[in-house]
């Protein structure tokens, strides 16, 4: 009778022989047996793709057994709007077929004849005649050539990939990345992704990224386990481009044993004009981050812009917001942004110091809106004061709020005697001049107005974001900086009324 433990200890390596004996015996990937080491990690399949070295946009170095595989979707020329992409995909050197076995080994389809037509099939007509291919026995190296011969795979990019195990059961996978040739002189040039895995001795089609031709071929960043859980995950994005600017958006997948079928890792959408994405162990605990850089926007419509790099990070449940790394602000609407997401984070002392800074900084830029440092410092102080109210300063609020009045408040009138001179004013002038800024001030006036009596910070900011509706044109100054940057609305101007 066997010991329960010694089981367990054999059950692992009984498995791992099985699968090897199905993939080199009944099982094929391609039509021949696959050739895949695991000592050497030598790819199985086709890569059809030029190397190149990727840009590292943060701290920390890929892997030194990195092999890249990019670009898959490279630009050929300059878009309309002056737009040029050179997208460095990557994915680690192929790591063992066999990164785990948590399910039974699927039995692939015999090595056969199987042919593919000379001429290419409408693209989307792809999907079904690849796997028909594949599950009567056709080999991966018949059908790189072939799309190559159709035009799928270019010089540019698009490959055929046989030594990725996407689904956890030891078998490696197909992936396959094409371009549609009806559509080459599009920018970008659309295609799609697929995987297609074995099922009962036939192929079946795991996953498809989606076409349109709207949108360009998926550009693969990662093909390997990057969150340690011994499951090969799929890192890719896709760009889409408008009138005047690309926008790239990014995808984390990876398969889930639970439901037999892929699924999103990411927290949240990822999308950003002309990205530069990046994997890579940036902490350098063994686990990949990805990094998105933004890039800039080349057209004057899109306002002034700073690059920043975020960081996506495994949680243990899925890949979130980790860090946002940004350059020193040189415009002022920036700083106040900057100044914006610290107090709603909470993080109280360093919004007030970022509002300071928005308020005091001479050297700040300013874009096109006319005595905009004016309308923003304005902004700024109505802001710092109602940080000090949320950080439970009321004495600091209240100085805030005087300095601010103070700024918009008539200058004494000169000694004047009504007996003595009949063209003397009865009363003194209004409070608020015709000053650039002057909503902001009149916002925070309303506020303390009614703060200062009720302390109910709720019914204050409803007060002011009443104000703001019932006055549009007082945003116009804020949202003057262009599509790339924020458009806020009358409930930003006081966002604690919830």
């Amino acid at each position: 009778m066997s010991h329960p433990r010694i089981v367990r200890l054999l059950l692992p390596i009984i498995v791992l022989l099985v699968t090897l004996l199905a993939c080199a015996g009944g099982s094929t990937v391609g039509g021949a047996t696959p050739t895949v080491s695991f000592s050497t990690a030598t790819p199985g399949g086709s890569i059809s793709i030029s190397l190149l070295t990727p840009t590292i946009t943060v701290e920390g170095a890929i892997n030194q057994n990195t092999l890249l595989i990019g670009p898959v979707a490279t630009a050929t020329a300059q878009a309309a709007a002056n737009f040029a992409s050179t997208a460095t995909a990557q994915a680690l050197i192929p790591t063992a077929t066999v990164p785990g076995i948590f399910a039974a080994p699927a039995v692939c389809p015999q090595s056969g004849t199987a042919t593919l037509p000379s001429e290419p099939p409408s693209f989307p007509r792809y999907a079904g005649v690849i796997n028909d291919f594949l599950s009567n026995g056709g080999a991966t190296t018949i059908l790189e050539v072939t799309l190559r011969t159709w035009g799928a795979l270019t010089e540019f990019g698009g490959l055929v990939r046989a030594d990725r195990d996407f689904t956890a059961d030891g078998v490696p996978d197909v992936l396959v990345l094409a371009f549609d040739p009806q559509h080459i002189e599009d920018f970008p040039q659309p295609g799609d992704l697929f995987i297609f895995g074995c099922a009962e001795g036939s192929y079946r089609l795991l996953y498809q990224a989606g076409y349109s031709v709207d949108r360009g071929a998926p550009i693969l960043h990662s093909a390997d386990d990057i969150n340690g859980d011994r499951i090969n995950d799929l890192v890719y994005s896709v760009k889409t481009c408008g009138e005047t600017t690309c926008e790239d958006e990014v995808s984390i997948l990876e398969w889930s044993l639970d439901v037999e079928n892929f699924a999103s890792l990411l927290s949240q959408k990822i999308i950003e004009p002309n990205a530069d994405i990046v994997v890579s162990d940036v902490d350098e605990d063994s686990l990949l981050e990805v990094s998105v850089t933004n890039g800039l926007i080349p057209t004057t419509d899109a306002g002034p812009q700073r690059q920043s790099t975020t960081i996506y990070k495994w949680d243990g449940v899925q890949y979130s917001l980790s860090q946002v790394i940004k350059p020193v602000a040189e415009y002022r609407i920036h700083v106040i942004y900057d100044a914006e997401d610290a107090l709603l984070l909470g993080n109280y002392s360093e919004a007030i110091s970022t509002y300071r800074t928005a308020i005091n900084d001479d050297d700040l830029l300013n874009w096109v809106y006319p005595n905009e440092d004016q309308y923003l410092r304005a902004y700024a102080r109505f802001h710092l004061m109602l940080t000090y109210i949320r950080a439970g300063n009321i004495g600091a609020a209240q100085t805030a709020h005087d300095d601010l009045m103070a700024i918009y408040a008539p200058p004494p009138l000169p000694p004047c005697d009504p007996a003595a001179d009949p063209n003397c004013p009865p009363t003194p002038t209004p409070f608020f001049g015709p000053m650039a800024g002057l909503e902001f001030a009149r916002m925070a006036d309303l506020f303390w107005s009614d703060f200062s009596v009720n302390r109910n910070l709720g019914q204050s900011c409803g007060l002011v974001v009443a104000y703001t509706r019932a006055n549009p044109t007082s945003l116009e100054a804020l949202n003057s900086f262009g599509f790339a940057n924020r458009q806020v609305t009358a409930t930003d101007m006081c966002p604690f009324g919830g």
